[in-house]
């Protein structure tokens, strides 16, 4: 999807943190990601700029009131100290269980060598498809221009592009033709006008 969008990579952290081989965090922790939906997550630390995403739990949520009080930076601060180290040594009440939106839709726990053959393997399933979609959508695609003779008489071009984006079809036609068409728009709008009235 990212691709898609134009992107030339991507970040992948939230998914590694399932993995089998990952034994730096608790068993809790990866439950908590396994288990999540796309609304378990929460973004704080905003107002200290530096936000991060983390599942909803005791302290995330303590610390989301506390942001929006009188409470010091400083004392903020030294409110989360030691909240990631609870996180990954299991500790649902004090802990900050850093993930990212994408938790939602990690619902198993896969080798790393597994993941990312499966990331490549959906990655290359989606731009074939995309750019069959594109190539399907083109070949409908018009287009319209207006120019002038030497005799300055309106010429209107109208064409579509082919499914490979190469052919262009053109045809062009004399200001009578352009005529109708101003005539035939100003019907359309008296006749919509003529509905809405009644």
């Amino acid at each position: 999807a990212a691709f898609m969008l134009g992107a030339q990579g991507i970040q992948i952290g939230t998914r590694f943190l399932v993995a089998a081989e990952c034994g730096a965090i608790s068993r809790v922790y990866k439950e908590k990601v396994l288990k999540a939906s796309d609304t378990s997550t929460i973004v704080t630390g905003k107002r200290l700029g530096h936000p991060v995403r983390s599942i909803k739990s005791p302290f995330s949520r303590e610390y989301a009131k506390l942001e929006y009080t009188t409470i010091s930076h400083d004392d903020l601060d030294q409110f989360a100290v030691g909240s990631l180290a609870a996180a990954v040594n299991g500790d649902e009440k004090k802990g900050c269980f850093l993930a990212g939106q994408i938790a939602g839709l990690v619902n198993k726990e896969q080798t790393c060598a597994e993941i990312i053959k499966e990331i490549f393997e959906e990655a290359e399933t989606l731009l074939k498809g995309g750019a069959e979609w594109v190539q399907a959508k083109i070949f409908h695609f018009p287009f319209f221009l207006q120019s002038h003779n030497q005799n300055k008489d309106t010429i209107l071009t109208y064409g579509w592009f082919s499914s490979s984006l190469v052919d262009i079809m053109l045809l062009s036609m004399p200001n009578r033709i352009n005529h109708y068409l101003s005539d035939n728009k100003t019907k359309q709008k008296k006749n919509i006008l003529k509905r809405k009235s009644n």
